[in-house]
């Protein structure tokens, strides 16, 4: 069954951290979505990626 998540409201760090632990197989919309709205918000304001956007990008 596929649930509607509103991704829209979730924070830049929920995003990031929703992206990170998603099965991207399993969910490949979500996922995409994710990726779509982080990509979105770090061209409006790069002043909002924070720390956790570099770590996970370094693990």
């Amino acid at each position: 069954m596929y649930t509607q998540i509103d991704f829209s409201a979730y924070s830049l760090d929920e995003l990031y951290s929703s992206a990170k632990a998603i099965d991207r197989e399993r969910f490949s919309e979500h996922a995409k979505e994710i990726d779509e709205l982080i990509k979105t918000r770090e061209a409006q304001d790069p002043t909002q990626i924070t720390d956790s956007k570099i770590v996970s990008e370094h693990a």
